[in-house]
């Protein structure tokens, strides 16, 4: 017969590695799936396919090695960081929504923390590069995407709602939904010529109380159509935001039910 005080011993040992695991099994943190995009040049700002604007158009600009999130920030990558979900359609797989500039900004910040790793928003340019589809992309295809309506939820496929991420095609380098599904907050304060003169990883303003977002979502039009609007008078050219290169800008403090992201993890340099 064991004496009593071992078999306590014993229940006690147990009991220590059972809590021990419960812990560590909830603090671990499911990091975003990524995609590297290796160093490029390219012409940013340059709408593609388009028949009324030269080839030339748009600024040269490099841009350093990184990694992209291959998917965007899904609800409960978000919640399992910041601890609520403020999406207007909860569904655990579909892109969180209906957050800002700070929200966004703040998650990468508490991943960055958890995880030791760099993670922050993407730049305009690093956005504009990885949705092209990178080196890739410029070589295959001219804007890294082929039929719109196979790779991006837009007004005339998505139904009016939101969907799980993944399930349409990716772009050459493999990344998903970067023109549907919501548009996405970059980290980039809004300038309208701000690359022109900077062309070296280039970056918004240092201060500002607008953000540039990318890409289209769930019910947009599908941007196949170019035309002109009238802006304080003045009858100006837009394109619209299904060309790679289109952009839109946000205030930061507001919130958006179509509005989202995905995250830039920084590659450390050889």
């Amino acid at each position: 017969m064991k004496p009593i005080f071992f078999k306590g011993l014993w229940i006690a040992v147990v009991l220590m590695l059972t809590v021990s695991n419960f812990y560590g099994q909830s603090n671990v943190i499911h990091e975003p799936e990524t995609v590297l995009v290796s160093e490029g040049v390219f012409f940013m700002g340059r709408p593609f396919n388009h028949p009324q604007i030269k080839k030339e158009g748009g600024t040269e600009v490099y841009v350093s090695t990184f990694r992209i999130g291959k998917f965007e920030v899904t609800q409960k990558e978000f919640e399992e960081i910041m601890e609520y979900n403020p999406s207007v359609s909860v569904c655990a797989t579909c892109p969180v929504n209906n957050l800002n500039y700070y929200d966004a900004w703040y998650y990468c910040y508490l991943l960055s923390e958890k995880t030791g790793k760099k993670y922050r928003l993407p730049t305009e340019a690093e956005w504009e590069w990885a949705a092209m589809g990178g080196a890739i992309g410029s070589a295959k295809l001219l804007n890294g995407f082929g039929d719109k309506t196979k790779m991006a939820w837009h007004a005339k496929n998505s139904k009016g709602i939101i969907h799980p991420v993944g399930l349409l095609e990716p772009n050459s380098l493999g990344i998903y939904d970067m023109l549907g599904n919501v548009q996405e907050i970059t980290g980039d304060l809004y300038n309208r010529y701000y690359y022109v003169s900077n062309t070296n990883n280039p970056q918004g303003l240092s201060k500002g109380r607008k953000c540039v977002v990318k890409g289209g979502h769930y019910d947009s039009m599908d941007g196949e159509d170019y035309g002109t609007e009238i802006i304080n008078g003045v009858e100006t050219a837009y394109l619209q935001i299904f060309d790679i290169s289109s952009r839109d800008f946000m205030k930061k403090k507001k919130t958006d039910l179509y509005k989202g992201f995905r995250v830039v993890l920084e590659v450390s340099p050889n």
